[in-house]
C-alpha cells in the first residue's frame, strides 16, 4: 500500500486480517508505502487477486453488510480512490463500469444519488511515438445525507456538499 495520508494506512493496519502484518519499505517524501505481509491469501479467497483495475468489482457480501460496514466500506474507497472536488462534489472514476455500478448502489443504499457519467476514452502517445487509445473511464458523482460520513479523511470532509434533509409534510 502507498498513501501520503496517516488516516488511511492507520485503518488499514487497524482492519489486517489475521495473520497479515505491514512492513514499511520506503518514503517517497510525499507517500510512505508499505508492503502488507500475508494478505494474498486473503485476497485470493474473496476473488480480488489478480484483478487488474478494469476487472475490479465489490464482494456480494460486503454491499450486503450493516449499514456501519457499507459506511466504512464507502469511506475507505473515498479514502483511498476518492475525490472531493472544491465544489464539494463527491467522485469516483474507475474503468471498471461494474465497480461504479456497485458503488452508485452502495450509496443509494445509504440514502444518497449517484450518476455515472459519460464514458472517456483516453489517447495516449506511447515512447516511440505511436498514438494508442486507453481504457474507456467513467466518473461516479454522488451526494449523502449529512449523517453519513464520506471519509476519513479532514480534507475530505471540509469540502463535502450534503443531500438537503427531505422534508416530510
Amino acid at each position: 500500500i502507498c498513501s501520503m495520508d496517516k488516516e488511511v494506512l492507520n485503518e488499514v493496519f487497524r482492519l489486517l486480517p489475521e495473520g497479515c502484518s505491514p512492513r514499511y519499505m520506503s518514503n517517497s517524501g510525499k507517500a510512505e508505502e508499505w508492503r502488507l505481509r500475508g494478505l494474498v491469501p486473503y485476497l485470493k479467497h474473496i476473488g480480488l487477486w489478480g484483478k487488474r483495475r478494469f476487472e475490479k468489482t465489490i464482494p456480494v457480501e460486503y454491499l450486503l453488510g450493516s449499514k456501519m460496514q457499507r459506511i466504512n466500506l464507502l469511506q475507505g474507497l473515498m479514502d483511498t480512490d476518492g475525490t472531493v472536488s472544491k465544489s464539494g462534489t463527491l467522485q469516483y472514476g474507475s474503468t471498471s463500469h461494474r465497480l461504479l455500478n456497485q458503488i452508485r448502489g452502495l450509496v443509494q443504499s445509504l440514502g444518497g444519488t449517484a450518476r455515472i457519467g459519460s464514458k472517456k476514452s483516453p489517447s495516449y502517445t506511447t515512447a516511440s511515438g505511436d498514438k494508442k487509445r486507453g481504457r474507456d473511464f467513467w466518473t461516479l458523482s454522488f451526494k449523502l445525507p449529512s449523517s453519513i460520513p464520506v471519509s476519513r479523511l479532514p480534507r475530505h470532509l471540509e469540502r463535502c456538499k450534503y443531500l438537503a434533509p427531505t422534508r416530510k409534510y
